[in-house]
C-alpha cells in the first residue's frame, strides 16, 4: 500500500526490530538447507521410470527426470505440469538433441529445440567459443514442418534488405515479440497478415515506411455502449455501461465506476448502476502522480537535480557582487521550503543511499530473498 518501503521492509523483517528476526533462526540452519531440494517439486513417477520433479533454475523452470531436462513453457507454473506433459517435453527436449543438419557456410550444426517461449531453431552449440544463434519460428509455423532449408531462413533475420534510396540507411525485416515488421532508422511498420519477414523485398518494405503510422488498435476510440439506461425524473442523467480495457464499468458521462470482476452485462440493473456511480463520486476525483519534470530529469529520479539544485538554492549564476546574498537566501530556502517540496524518491534514496551498498543481505539472497 505504499506505507512502507521495501528495503525497510526486507530489513525488519530478516534482522528483526526489536524482535527476533529470520536471521538468528537461520544461522543453527543453514548448513542443513540443501538449495537444489528447496527449489524441486515432485511431480511424479511413471511406471518402471525415475521420479519426474520440476525444479526453478536460473532462466526458469524446467522439468527433469534422471539426466533428462526439458524447459516448462512460458505460462505453465511449476505446479500446474503433469506427468504426461512432463514426459512429451523431456521427448521433444531429446529429440533436440539431434541436430536437423549442418549449415553450408559455417558448417555447424543446425538444432530443432522447444525452450521457455516455444520452439525455435539454434545454428552451433552451447560449448562452441562463439554464441549460438538463435531465431524463433514465425507466426502459424509447427516444429513439424522445419527443415534443415527452413531452419537456415529463419537464421537470416533480421534479414537486410537494402538501403533507403534517400538516407542511405539500412531496411531491416525483424520477427518480432508482437509480430514480423521492418525497420529503417527510428521508423517502423508491421508487416501486413501474409507477408512474411523471409520474402518481403525492398520495395515493399519502402511502401510501408512510406505510410503514416497506424494508431495503436482502439487508442482513443469511443467504444458503443454495451447497454444504455435512459434518464429518468429522479435521474435525469443517462447512465451507459461499457467494456473498457480494465472490464466492465458504468458512465454518466462525469463519473465512472467499475463493476465488480465477475458480473455480467446482461445482469447490471439500473439500481447497481446508480449506486456503483454515486459511491464513485462520493470518493471525489482520483489522486494523479504530480509529473513535474526538472532540468535534470524527472523528479524523484536517482541523480535528477531540480531547477534550485539539489540544496533548494537557486541553480542559475548570478554576478559576484550579490553571491553572499544569494547564498544566504538559498540556506534559508533549502531548510524550510525546498525540504517540503522535494520529491519522495530524492528523500528516499538520500536516506537510504549508503546502507543500500551494505553487504548483510547477501545473506538473505542466500536463502531465497
Amino acid at each position: 500500500r505504499g506505507e512502507s518501503g521495501q528495503l525497510d521492509y526486507l530489513r525488519r523483517f530478516y534482522f528483526g526490530n526489536g524482535q527476533s528476526g529470520l536471521k538468528p533462526h537461520l544461522q543453527s540452519k543453514v548448513d542443513e538447507i540443501d538449495a537444489r531440494t528447496v527449489s524441486s517439486i515432485a511431480i511424479g513417477k511413471p511406471a518402471g521410470q525415475e521420479e519426474i520433479v520440476v525444479r526453478v533454475g536460473r532462466y526458469g523452470p524446467f522439468a527433469q527426470q534422471g539426466e533428462r531436462r526439458a524447459s516448462l513453457p512460458e505460462g505453465m507454473a511449476p505446479d500446474e505440469a503433469t506427468v504426461e506433459k512432463c514426459l512429451e517435453l523431456l521427448s521433444h527436449a531429446e529429440q533436440a538433441e539431434e541436430p536437423l543438419g549442418v549449415c553450408p557456410e559455417t558448417h555447424k550444426p543446425v538444432y530443432l529445440k522447444v525452450g521457455r517461449f516455444g520452439p525455435y531453431v539454434q545454428r552451433g552449440d552451447a560449448e562452441d567459443e562463439e554464441k549460438p544463434q538463435n531465431a524463433s519460428l514465425l507466426k502459424g509455423m509447427s516444429p513439424e514442418s522445419i527443415d534443415l532449408a527452413t531452419a537456415l531462413k529463419l537464421l537470416t533475420l533480421p534479414r537486410n534488405l537494402g538501403n533507403h534510396p534517400q538516407s542511405g540507411e539500412a531496411v531491416v525485416a525483424y520477427n518480432g515479440r508482437f509480430g514480423p515488421y521492418v525497420k529503417c532508422e527510428a521508423e517502423t511498420r508491421s508487416l501486413p497478415s501474409g507477408v512474411s519477414p523471409l520474402e518481403v523485398t525492398l520495395e515493399e518494405a519502402l511502401a510501408l515506411l512510406a505510410q503514416p503510422k497506424a494508431q495503436r488498435r482502439g487508442f482513443g476510440e469511443k467504444r458503443a455502449p454495451l447497454r444504455v439506461f435512459e434518464p429518468t425524473a429522479e435521474h435525469p442523467q443517462q447512465i451507459e455501461l461499457l467494456d473498457g480495457r480494465y472490464g466492465l464499468y458504468v458512465t454518466d458521462g462525469t463519473t465512472n465506476a467499475s463493476l465488480p470482476k465477475g458480473t455480467k452485462a446482461e445482469e447490471v440493473t439500473v439500481e447497481q448502476a446508480r449506486q456503483l456511480l454515486a459511491e464513485r463520486a462520493a470518493l471525489g476525483p482520483s489522486k494523479k502522480a504530480s509529473r513535474r519534470k526538472s532540468a535534470g530529469g524527472r523528479s524523484g529520479s536517482p541523480g535528477a537535480k531540480s531547477k534550485k539544485g539539489a540544496s533548494g538554492g537557486g541553480a542559475a549564476k548570478k554576478p559576484a557582487a550579490k553571491k553572499k546574498k544569494a547564498t544566504k537566501g538559498t540556506a534559508k530556502k533549502g531548510t524550510k521550503k525546498g525540504a517540503k517540496k522535494a520529491p519522495k524518491g530524492a528523500v528516499r534514496s538520500a536516506t537510504l543511499g549508503d546502507e543500500a551498498e551494505e553487504a548483510p543481505f547477501s545473506e538473505a539472497q542466500s536463502v531465497g530473498f
